[in-house]
């Protein structure tokens, strides 16, 4: 239908957002907004009901037999190999899965082989956004993306520049298609952040109180290695849901999870930092599984095939998982759109990976290179004994270890840069 302001194409991130995205926005614009404009989302390629779809077990490294190896420890070089071989393994397995060996037959009767892991990253999203944008009624489109949406409307209007009406950028994400700068930079903002908060509080933060904040993790390091292997049976309890996500049963994820206390709920930080200084190792433990598994019980508000919303005095209900709403990737019981997808999606990273190693210029393709690279930003940028900076690089560093790709996605703003529609 015509609208006022004509058509806005929106993507929330990810990658793996999917069209929940025109949900999403329609929480946040306000009715003139919402009136003013039709809102486009997009499945895009791989995802959602996109086909072929790379949310297979093949592509996802947490689905390999030995995943257990991804959890790294970041100080033991063998450790880190480890966890190379296991991510080669899976990109080559990825690759060569035959549901990516695409055909088809030229107008001189010839035929094409195609391979769709070469024509299924951000770039390609950009070239069908504009073909969506040409068949609802050639105008100029108004994009607005949001984390990841910033790479893809960036790619968008680098390409397209002259079909872009208005175009908002919230939250951008670093278009350098180098991933080890990326990598980098990434690793170290992270430690500068923790630095400067412990800081912050020396300075004379009115908020830390009189809790000395430097001498409080110092303490609790200390404790947590006098503990020692103990960790591993204290924390049976929580064993296969950390492990499932890449963490590491042992001193990490306690450090992690002490400094996101000191980020979200001080009180809590000052009441550990007690413990830790009367080195009370019971009263510890006790505190730390319940942050873990919390002490209360709520009621989400998501219930298949319906998401209920209430803001303020205004109750939203939104359908979506069904042939003529949005997909969604967000709940991991979903079998939509086929059985397990859910699972894949919204438990694994293998939407964020398999985007990455398509739109990165190069990756790691030695493993030495690969153990020196992850081993190295670790001693450089330890994230106060959480092993913070270093886990985070490992998903989308390790995402382009061993990857077969051609045609990366180049820096926004490359005016060499051609696509399929563009005149590749």
């Amino acid at each position: 239908q015509p609208a006022p302001r004509g058509n806005m194409a929106v993507h929330c991130g990810g990658p793996g957002s999917l069209t929940l995205c025109n949900y999403v926005m329609a929480l946040q614009f306000d009715e003139e907004v919402k009136s003013s404009y039709n809102i486009i989302g997009f499945d895009q390629r791989g995802m959602g009901r996109s086909d072929p779809t790379f949310v297979i077990p093949e592509c996802a490294a947490h689905m390999h037999a030995d995943a257990k190896k991804l959890n790294v420890n970041f100080g033991n070089e063998q450790s880190i190999r480890d966890a190379a071989q296991v991510y080669k393994e899976t990109h080559l397995a990825c690759w060569n899965h035959p549901g990516f060996q695409l055909g088809t037959v030229q107008k001189d009767g010839t035929s094409k082989a195609f391979h769709f892991l070469e024509y299924s990253g951000t770039r390609q999203l950009a070239e069908d956004i504009e073909r969506v944008r040409r068949i609802f009624g050639n105008q100029q489109l108004s994009i607005f993306g949001i984390s990841y949406g910033t790479i893809v409307m960036g790619t968008y209007a680098t390409i397209f520049s002259d079909k872009v009406n208005l175009m908002v950028l919230d939250g951008s994400v670093d278009p350098n298609s180098d991933i080890v700068s990326r990598e980098l930079d990434d690793a170290r903002a992270k430690q500068e952040r923790l630095d400067y908060f412990i800081a912050s509080c020396e300075f004379g933060n009115g908020q830390c109180g009189d809790t000395d904040v430097r001498t409080c993790l110092n303490d609790v390091s200390t404790m947590v290695d006098w503990l020692g292997e103990e960790i591993g049976d204290w924390l049976a309890p929580v064993r296969k849901v950390l492990e499932f996500f890449g963490m590491q049963t042992g001193k990490n994820i306690v450090m992690t999870t002490l400094i996101s206390m000191i980020w979200s709920d001080f009180s809590q930080f000052s009441r550990v930092c007690e413990y830790a200084a009367k080195d009370d190792y019971g009263s510890f433990m006790d505190w730390f599984l319940a942050m873990l598994l919390g002490s209360t019980e709520y009621e989400h508000d998501l219930s298949l095939p319906f998401i209920n919303i209430t803001l303020g005095n205004t109750k939203f209900s939104f359908e979506y998982n069904t042939d003529s709403k949005p997909t969604s990737s967000e709940h991991a019981d979903a079998d939509w759109p086929f059985e397990g997808y859910g699972e894949l999606a919204a438990l694994t990273s293998v939407t964020q990976d398999m985007i990455t190693a398509q739109d990165m210029a190069f990756g790691a393709y030695d493993e030495d290179r690969y153990v020196k690279f992850m081993h190295d930003l670790h001693m450089e940028y330890p994230g106060l004994g959480t092993g913070m900076p270093a886990r985070w690089v490992q998903q989308w560093y390790s995402a382009c270890y061993y990857w077969p790709n051609v045609t990366p996605l180049p820096p926004i703003g490359n005016p060499s840069m051609k696509g399929i529609i563009a005149g590749q």
